[in-house]
């Protein structure tokens, strides 16, 4: 069975209108068997105690910055990284895939924006819960859909040395940033990287921080040369770096959470036996009620009209928005589409 929740205009059946805008729900076995209405408005009473209680738990940190630093159209993931665009030579180890990760993208914005000592510790607080709100569920998205070890696996370890105020064992709480314009600082990070690349062959160090350091070198790399001479002369100020940070990062975790209707389905196909398919259903009805209100705001943000088997590629996304398609023009939508199925069933629904 595969249950798909279908919203007009994207997920805006609320619980308490269940029952009126039932026909909203699309239900269907694998062979293209419709669910009959009375199965549906079962399976609506089962359900939507499991979608009130995810509501409770929504990531409202994650919503916040969504809602305030988010750009109409994704701005952050085209701009984050254009070492191709700007034709900036000597990329080390270019075999070592660091530009396709979501997670390591996040993470390596937010090691930087951490960093700049100017920055009121309730800001920087608020960004790291931000992020680590983020990153559960864009993990959810990149295990199901992107399965990528090793630059997860860095992310994963940048991430914890983060919460210790360090990157590649070294202190991101620098005293000399103290003294520090943002353009030196982020000189810091690429200078420190290329340092830590010249020290040995890639043998000779572990591939997570290889992966880590090339995707400081790109990112900051990218910072230098798009504000270039506010950089030289020292009028770009850690504030501002601070906040386009803070929206590349938006940009980027909200990009990755046009998924998430793709992960609500996929929890309810491939199920076997009945206790498992219980699980799963409960669990896509708990993530669903965590996420509606993301989806919502996500469906604002003019999503290109990309292949929805390119949307969980962060490369892809990249490679949209350096050449897009003229008959790409518009926005595409979260809603899930389903071809009409040919007769009705009946189906007892998962018990609570």
């Amino acid at each position: 069975m595969c249950v798909c929740y279908c919203w007009m205009p994207v997920f805006s059946l609320w619980i308490s209108n269940a029952n009126r805008n039932i026909k909203i729900y699309i239900l269907y076995f694998k062979n293209g068997m419709w669910v009959g209405e009375r199965t549906v408005e079962g399976f609506s009473k089962s359900v939507n105690p499991l979608i009130q209680k995810g509501a409770k738990g929504q990531p409202n940190y994650l919503i916040k910055l969504i809602r305030e630093k988010s750009t109409v159209g994704f701005h952050g993931v085209a701009v984050f990284d254009q070492t191709d665009d700007y034709n900036i030579p000597s990329v080390p180890y270019p075999d070592i895939q660091s530009s396709n990760c979501w997670r390591l993208a996040v993470v390596t914005l937010t090691t930087i924006a951490v960093s700049l000592p100017e920055i009121e510790k309730e800001e920087v607080d608020c960004l790291l819960e931000c992020v680590r709100e983020g990153l559960l569920y864009v993990t959810l998205v990149e295990k199901n859909l992107n399965f990528m070890y090793d630059s997860q696996q860095a992310a994963e370890t940048l991430w914890r040395e983060i919460s210790t105020n360090k990157w590649l064992r070294k202190e991101l709480q620098n005293p000399a940033f103290q003294k520090s314009t943002a353009g030196q600082i982020v000189k810091w990070f690429r200078d420190n990287d290329a340092t830590h690349y010249l020290e040995g062959g890639i043998w000779n160090r572990d591939m997570h921080r290889l992966i880590c350091g090339k995707s400081m070198y790109r990112i900051t790399e990218t910072i230098l040369c798009t504000y270039n001479t506010n950089i030289d002369d020292a009028t770009l100020s850690q504030k501002e770096l601070f906040d386009s940070l803070s929206s590349m990062i938006a940009d980027i975790i909200a990009a990755c959470l046009t998924n998430l209707p793709q992960i609500i389905i996929m929890k309810c196909h491939y199920m076997s036996a009945i206790k498992e398919r219980r699980t799963r259903v409960k669990d896509a009805a708990q993530l669903l009620g965590e996420t509606t209100e993301i989806i919502r705001l996500l469906q604002d943000h003019r999503i290109p009209r990309m292949n929805p088997s390119d949307m969980p590629f962060l490369n892809k996304w990249r490679a949209y928005f350096r050449n897009p398609s003229s008959s790409d023009e518009g926005h595409a939508s979260l809603l899930l589409d389903v071809s009409e199925p040919p007769r009705a069933v009946d189906y007892d629904p998962p018990r609570s």
